[in-house]
């Protein structure tokens, strides 16, 4: 039959096409389009049931043939998984090496993990966290065999290529990197099928504004609990040039209300790091991994655990120094590129300028979701009761009133769309700057 025919077929995939009737049995329905989303209702059913041939009123009725046909299929499925399992076993018992190989790289790799030379900076050095994501991700390849993904045909923007791990196809089905073309929602749900079939580590790359084109396989993955990873770059209007198209602006509130979904938007290479780790323990659903196209300054951290509190979505990265560690008066709260922002507007605040000189924390928020689902306590330690935050992301303010308590005229964000320019023209002409920053804290205050 057909089914051997596509068997047979070891060349090319093959396409089996089959016709149906809609509603097929329903006396008054079938055929037509209203069945589609109606319910037949109780009469609808009982005539569907003489027309089977079934008993009208049993809620639940099995037909006899069709009880026949799975018992008696049931014992040779049982038959040959019990042969399959005895071949597993003699093969296990045969190559306990590969055997071990294949158990780990099942289990999403774990093993593998550790086993990574990740990069290390310095503070001070400048580098895109896109860029720091492509050494990661090189980093992690060479070492866990079943990670594998690619691009919307954007690798050399993505920082996804993967040097000497070759590129899928007939001639190289071991290749890693998957050249997708510009189909982003068909890589997403390739995506998926490769994490939902087991021994792969999957990832997909795109430029953040287009998770648009994506977004109903990225919430199936979010709904199914798939650990998959999407490197989405030029996060913000700091790519500057191709303008309001490019530059994402709604796209971080629209991600972050899909549940289980993990949103992750480091502020320097070191939280890029950190980052990708937690992307890649991660079992039970997807993480986003929002980087910048713009080099950012590698920061110091106030926190000397700060890769153990980034864990829980926020830790401090500038504290207010002689005052008192939990004795801030005003805390302001960035996400990605507006660390350093928040970094520059603290300094101007807290300088001999300064029109009074205030008590200011700076905290990097990886994951605002995170960080929200932290006891109330830990919350705390972070964000005192008493302090005036301030959320900081060049991004719609939607959803950051959970961190400002409430108060719109804390959110600095941009809730409009962005302009062509050189980065800082944009950003100077949005008013998007750490000066106005700093007014709009003197303002409110």
């Amino acid at each position: 039959g057909f089914i051997d025919t596509a068997r047979a077929e070891t060349g090319r995939p093959t396409l089996i096409e089959l016709h149906s009737v809609i509603g097929r049995g329903a006396p008054t329905q079938e055929g037509g389009h209203k069945i589609h989303g109606t319910l037949l209702g109780p009469e609808e059913i009982r005539a569907a049931k003489r027309a089977m041939g079934a008993p009208e009123n049993e809620p639940f009725f099995v037909f006899p043939e069709a009880r026949a046909y799975f018992e008696r299929r049931r014992g040779e499925w049982r038959e040959q998984h019990n042969e399959w399992s005895r071949l597993h076993a003699e093969w296990r018992n045969r190559d306990k090496a590969r055997a071990a190989e294949l158990e780990a790289w099942n289990s999403c790799g774990r093993e593998f993990y550790d086993r990574a030379q990740l990069p290390t900076l310095a503070v001070g050095d400048a580098v895109s966290t896109r860029d720091v994501s492509g050494a990661v991700l090189n980093a992690y390849a060479r070492v866990v065999p079943n990670l594998i993904g690619g691009s919307a045909d954007l690798s050399t923007s993505n920082k996804t290529e993967m040097p000497g791990l070759g590129v899928y196809g007939p001639v190289e089905i071991g290749g890693r990197t998957i050249r997708y073309g510009v189909r982003e929602h068909a890589m997403a749900s390739i995506t998926n099928g490769l994490q939902l079939h087991g021994g792969f580590r999957p990832f997909a790359a795109t430029l953040f504004v287009f998770v648009d084109y994506m977004r109903p396989a990225m919430r199936l993955a979010a709904l199914m609990k798939l650990p998959v990873i999407y490197i989405l770059t030029h996060d913000s209007i700091y790519l500057g040039g191709d303008g309001p198209t490019h530059q994402a602006v709604e796209h971080l509130a629209s991600l972050r209300i899909i549940p289980n979904m993990r949103v992750l938007r480091p502020g320097d290479a070191e939280e890029t790091v950190v980052a990708w780790q937690m992307a890649m323990e991660r079992t039970d659903g997807p993480t986003a991994l929002v980087l910048s196209r713009q080099p950012l300054a590698t920061y110091p951290k106030a926190d000397s655990a700060w890769q153990l509190t980034i864990r829980t979505g926020a830790y401090v990265a500038r504290d207010v120094g002689e005052a008192g560690p939990n004795d801030p008066d005003v805390v302001l709260v960035a996400t990605g590129s507006e660390v350093g922002m928040a970094l520059s507007a603290a300094g101007l605040l807290t300088g001999v300028d300064a029109p009074a000189r205030r008590r200011v924390r700076v905290v990097s928020m990886l994951s605002r979701e995170l960080f929200l689902a932290e006891p109330p306590a830990q919350q705390a330690r972070i964000l005192p009761a008493g302090a005036a935050v301030y959320a900081v992301e060049a991004g719609i303010g939607t959803g950051w009133e959970a961190i400002t308590g409430g108060r719109r005229d804390r959110l600095f964000t941009i809730d409009q769309f962005g302009a062509s320019g050189r980065p800082q023209e944009v950003a100077d002409f949005l008013g998007f700057t750490p000066e106005k920053l700093a007014r709009r804290v003197e303002e409110t205050l």
